[in-house]
């Protein structure tokens, strides 16, 4: 038996358990188990009816443990307290189906029934053929993950393999979700070479971009559902045909340093692209170009260029790319009816505010092209002139969030965010700033989810039924002795919808058509300075 002596002092009890395989029920030996014991204490509280009471979480104490062959784990000389207990194994992942994530127990008396499990990762395999069937070799395969992320959907790059002599592709190691698998173009990369010629490439032929079904975009592919040890297969046939090249030189271009060209067919559709590129002048040459009308984009380093280019029946030549570097977004944060002072709730006294203490707490976030993956902007710069530095050119949804307030207003130049959230940063222009008006306190509502099954642990959105807004809020609920519960402060005076879902990370709720398909919920009208209860009885999936 692989045990821990945790030696806590006046440490008696004891933690046990398995870990065991998710999908066939079988021990998993030499998988790490870690606990750990947090010290929970009442936190910062600030000025009546402005809000929640948070709590502090300070680690207590930690350990880890290996399981035996038989797949179990023992901790001894433990004292009373709430454990959180997590497995982890190569190969595996914490199973997607036990919610929570991490075992929660509280130890009062010795345990030794704790189960932990484990799903195996999963496999995507496939051939790649052309029209004769014959195997093609070297094609690259570039595998997408769709994820939501803060209410966005986003097809996310999950990783490129290319084909064997066979026209053979493994990948291996896939959480659960579902994948797409797209035959995205030659393997390569873009090679630099020296003067201003291109090495000769005698292929003329190639195919278009092809996902995995048939289909040409994402959009409307087939996804491949990877479950706890799933073993997929996904086999493409290629279409050969005549392949042209695209021709042109780079602006702004940092001599003998790498750049990334990618042909886009839609805002997110990026294939694999050869490429070749002079160190010396930023002359290139792009390969296996099929027929169509794409954005050609380039990128060196923190700079960025992009070029609509239609290729039909013939070289593309004299195309010019300008790479400019990225800005920054100023931003200015004010929030009015600001008391002078609070209450410290240890000693009772009152302390004053500082001047702009609370502008810090509001944020904004870019999204490119509407999409939650790699938020544009950051880091944030702080001091006389805050802002989103580095800001690539494009288009981007702007999210505003501020805690403990609510927003009224935020302008981009003269345009309506909480109206218009999208924004377009234009290369080499300074965009105007971001001014952000806030209104200090706002009404707080705390729900209690009934009834909530065994090992579920629903999230809460709050839809406001008003416009403009800053959008709807997704919480994650926390355990209660009879449910489960969830908090918000600082909320606009107004109407709103609250819905609870039993899994908050599949809610694609930044998705209007998603909202408007919502039905039932729980109304509640807030007024600023409000401290509502509600109960929320329906769990919508």
């Amino acid at each position: 038996m692989v045990s821990a002596a945790a030696q806590e002092p006046g440490g008696q009890f004891t933690l046990a358990g398995t870990v065991v395989n998710a999908k066939t029920g079988e021990p998993l030996k030499r998988a790490q188990v870690q606990i750990r014991r947090f010290a929970v204490s009442a936190g910062f509280q600030g000025l009546e009816n402005r809000g929640a009471t948070p709590q502090v979480i300070s680690p207590g104490f930690s350990a880890s443990a290996m399981t035996d062959p038989s797949g179990a784990f023992r901790f001894t000389g433990l004292i009373a307290g709430d454990y959180f207990v997590s497995a982890s194994r190569p190969e595996f992942v914490s199973d997607r189906t036990a919610l929570p994530r991490d075992t929660t127990v509280k130890l009062g008396s010795n345990r030794e029934d704790v189960q932990l499990t484990l799903s195996p990762l999963g496999v995507i395999s496939g051939k790649v053929v052309d029209q004769d069937g014959q195997p093609m070799l070297n094609v690259g395969i570039a595998i997408q993950q769709e994820q939501i992320v803060d209410g966005f959907r986003d097809i996310v790059p999950d990783r490129n393999v290319h084909t064997d002599d066979r026209g053979m592709f493994r990948v291996w190691n896939l959480q659960p979700g579902k994948y797409y698998v797209k035959a995205a173009g030659r393997n390569g990369g873009t090679t630099l070479f020296a003067g201003d010629r291109a090495p000769a490439y005698a292929a003329r032929d190639g195919f278009t971009p092809l996902y995995f079904g048939g289909s040409r975009n994402v959009r409307s592919a087939a996804p491949i559902t990877i479950e706890a040890g799933s073993d997929a297969h996904a086999d493409l046939v290629l279409t050969m045909r005549p392949v042209y090249r695209i021709r042109g030189s780079l602006s702004g271009f940092a001599p003998h340093q790498t750049v990334k060209f990618e042909l886009l067919s839609g805002p997110d559709d990026a294939s694999i692209t050869r490429a070749g590129v002079s160190g010396d002048t930023g002359i290139f040459e792009v390969l296996d170009v099929a027929p169509g009308s794409y954005t050609l984009r380039a990128t060196q380093g923190e700079t960025r260029g992009e070029v609509r280019v239609n290729v039909t029946g013939a070289d593309v030549e004299g195309v010019g790319v300008t790479l400019s570097p990225g800005v920054d977004i100023e931003y200015r944060v004010q929030v009015t009816d600001i008391p002078k002072e609070f209450k410290d709730p240890d000693t009772g006294q009152a302390v004053p505010i500082e001047e702009g203490a609370f502008g810090q707490n509001c944020r904004f976030d870019l999204h490119p092209n509407g999409h939650a993956g790699q938020q544009a902007g950051l880091p944030i710069t702080r001091g006389p002139k805050p802002a989103l530095s580095g800001t690539l050119p494009g288009t981007y949804q702007v999210t505003v969030v501020c805690f403990g307030s609510w927003v009224t207003s935020a302008l981009y130049g003269s345009q309506d965010l909480l109206a218009n959230p999208i924004i377009v940063v234009q290369p080499g222009a300074a965009p105007p700033p971001v001014e952000i008006m806030a209104h200090f306190g706002g009404g707080t509502v705390r729900g209690k989810v009934i009834p909530v099954a065994a090992g579920q642990m629903p999230s809460v959105l709050l839809v406001p039924q008003f416009s403009p807004n800053s959008g709807p809020i997704m919480a994650p609920a926390s355990a209660t002795g009879s449910g489960a519960r969830v908090e918000w402060s600082g909320l606009a005076p107004g109407d709103y919808v609250l819905y609870a879902f039993s899994r908050g990370d599949e809610v694609e709720f930044r998705n209007p058509e998603f909202l408007r398909a919502l039905t039932g919920g729980t109304a509640v009208r807030i007024e600023a300075g409000d401290n509502k209860e509600i109960t929320i009885d329906t769990v919508v999936k």
